[in-house]
């Protein structure tokens, strides 16, 4: 038989080994017990009087599952007082324990599966996963680093396929970074703040709150940076092409004193897209607006030139670099670009040669 794609379930059992047999007796030894379990309520009381009634079985065999799943821990059970046609009668009810939630979850087809409350489901079992892999982590001095490697890369693997829009509005190319804010009071650190991305993936949040569908282009790291990174536009619902890189993100430290004033260090080279055949080329053609940042300007050029005969406008803010260097080198590129910006404070620094 063709199995398919495989999914790796986590099912959370007792520690004794007579105790998870009876737990995996009683769910999937019966296809009754199965069907019983559809029926359950992830949330709230679900109640016997239902059951028999939903059930295509004896009352006897449901009752008889239901008290297996109760005692092997899948169910709990309880009774409550109803009203009705003046009596009071006593009415049986059963909610899910958490492995029984998990079960029912698993047995539930996706697109019936409640996000909120299959968020919610995964990370308590990921909580319970984690207590137990630190204690064999402690017990047996195996490396908890390689853990989280492990996950970062799987993480990274896969996140391009879940990456693009279809017809955004904006694409942005830029270079990813590692900000690191210093805030000093009279020469003492106050305050350490991280900052993952930098510029280009502010400007890619704000746009996107503001309901422009962006994707961001740029080139990523291979390590835990990066993947907080693409774990905050994948929240956000940002679209990114993402090209992978061996290299590190680059650091930027800004010091801020106490008067505001601040000093900005940073690394000569960062990350950034450097060939044509990095470029998503098919981007450019369905969407309307190209951003560019922090790129090579052999890039901008080709990205840019491209974008005109698609029809696109492109809007332009060069590596401070490139400003402060002859400006001649830009001439080339800014014949194709609509909107050019520079930051107001950089304006000062820029040589009056190039400013004319």
């Amino acid at each position: 038989m063709n199995m398919g794609k495989l999914w790796s379930y986590i099912l959370p059992l007792p520690i004794e080994s007579v105790n998870q047999l009876k737990v995996l007796l009683s769910v999937f030894s019966s296809e009754i017990s199965i069907n019983i379990l559809k029926n359950i309520k992830l949330e709230g009381r679900t109640y016997q009087k239902d059951l028999l009634e939903r059930l295509p079985y004896s009352s006897k065999t449901v009752i008889l599952k239901l008290k297996q799943l109760v005692s092997a821990g899948v169910l709990e059970e309880g009774v409550e007082q109803r009203k009705t046609k003046g009596k009071t009668v006593w009415v049986k009810w059963y909610t899910p324990t958490f492995i029984g939630k998990w079960i029912i979850t698993m047995l539930t087809p996706a697109e019936e599966v409640n996000l909120r409350e299959l968020d919610k489901i995964s990370k308590e079992l990921f909580k319970m996963y984690s207590s137990s892999l630190a204690e064999l982590c402690l017990a047996h001095g195996l490396s908890l680093e390689e853990y989280h490697r492990i996950l970062d890369e799987e993480f990274l693997e896969k996140a391009p396929l879940y990456g693009k829009y279809e017809h955004p509005d904006v694409v942005v190319f830029d270079t990813l970074n590692i900000c690191l804010e210093v805030y000093l009071s009279k020469n003492n650190i106050k305050n350490i703040v991280f900052k993952y991305g930098g510029p280009s993936l502010r400007l890619s949040t704000l746009l996107n709150s503001l309901g422009v569908k962006t994707i961001l282009a740029a080139k990523f790291s291979k390590d835990e940076n990066s993947r907080r990174i693409l774990d905050s536009l994948v929240r956000e619902r940002i679209g990114f092409a993402a090209v992978y890189s061996a290299k590190p993100l680059p650091y930027v430290i800004r010091i801020i004193d106490e008067r505001g004033e601040e000093r900005i260090l940073s690394e000569k080279t960062g990350l950034t897209l450097k060939s044509p055949a990095e470029i998503d080329w098919n981007l450019i053609n369905d969407c309307k607006i190209i951003y560019a940042g922090e790129i090579h300007k052999e890039i901008a050029k080709m990205v840019f030139s491209y974008a005109k005969t698609q029809g696109k406008i492109v809007v332009y803010r060069p590596c401070f670099y490139y400003l402060k260097c002859n400006i001649k080198e830009l001439e080339e590129i800014l014949e194709y670009v609509d909107i050019f910006i520079i930051h107001e404070k950089d304006m000062s620094k820029i040589p009056a040669s190039n400013q004319k």
